[in-house]
């Protein structure tokens, strides 16, 4: 039997996961001309003058 902890944490990393797929999945319907990956607890986004694209420039704002 779990510990209200254990139950806790293992519902929290799922609520996270689903957070993380969702928002990879809607960076990828958005801008279908770069690849999204989920690495561990973030998501990589790649793909040619991506630095320059309007779409990304809140991740600059999240960096600085």
């Amino acid at each position: 039997m779990l510990s209200i902890a254990q139950r806790g944490a293992a519902i929290g990393e799922k609520a996270r996961a689903d957070a993380v797929a969702r928002l990879a999945a809607r960076i990828a319907e958005q801008a279908p001309d770069v690849r999204v990956s989920i690495d561990g607890d973030g998501i990589t986004i790649t793909g040619r003058r991506i630095l320059s694209d309007p779409r990304f420039l809140w991740v600059g704002s999240l960096i600085r």
